[in-house]
């Protein structure tokens, strides 16, 4: 990363370090390294310092007996951070069922269409990106405003579990789960696409609590 003058410097360090961490180019067993961070991109500890703070009120990296790593997100963890999604993807797909136009529903055929041939060649990150605004174009499209803000305050912790899933996933059988959710929302059926928007977040907990054998309390 080029590193420009005319944006401040941790605001670039944190971008980069951010984007990182949620598509596993550093690993959750790295050690955070202040110093050698401000050596990479050959700026000074003061914004790199400012850029951690920053990513650990995001929560994406958590202070251990170990120094600064980025949050291993134990079983408890994900399972509450399922729970909020269930919560509120499932309510905001049953209003966004009523309002969503067939251009919007379009799109989202074309995220999962995208998604499906980026796990064709094995691209993780084409994975992510496609699914990730599969899932949030349903919550923005729902038009509640609140809705959002209480999505966006857990956002990066459910981005940072849909990476650890698909980076450890070989199967696509999240796709058909998305599809149902889609032919849903095609028939404008508000409890339809909430229920199948609820059981595809518990498909997708399963999977993670069960094959990851995420930490101590599995």
């Amino acid at each position: 990363m080029m590193i420009e003058k005319k944006i401040p410097y941790h605001i670039q360090a944190y971008l980069l370090l951010k984007n990182n961490i949620l598509n596993h180019r550093i690993s959750g067993e790295e050690k955070i390294n202040e110093s050698a961070l401000s050596q990479e991109l050959q700026i000074s500890r003061s914004p790199i310092r400012e850029a951690l703070r920053m990513l650990e009120c995001d929560k994406l990296l958590v202070n251990t007996s170990n120094g600064l790593m980025v949050n291993p997100l134990p079983a408890n963890e994900i399972k509450e951070i399922y729970d909020c999604r269930i919560m509120l993807e499932s309510f905001a797909a049953h209003l966004t069922a009523r309002v969503i136009t067939d251009e919007q529903l379009e799109y989202l055929s074309g995220c999962i269409t995208a998604a499906r041939e980026a796990h064709a060649r094995a691209d993780v990150q084409g994975i992510l990106e496609n699914n990730t605004t599969f899932h949030e174009s349903i919550i923005e499209l729902c038009q509640n405003k609140h809705l959002l803000d209480l999505y966006n305050i857990n956002r990066n912790l459910i981005v940072l579990s849909r990476s650890n899933e698909l980076h450890h996933r070989s199967d696509a059988d999240y796709s058909e789960d998305h599809w149902r959710i889609l032919e849903a929302l095609r028939s404008h059926n508000g409890p339809l696409v909430e229920n199948c928007m609820r059981t595809h977040i518990e498909n997708d907990l399963h999977y993670y609590l069960v094959n990851l054998k995420q930490s101590d309390s599995i």
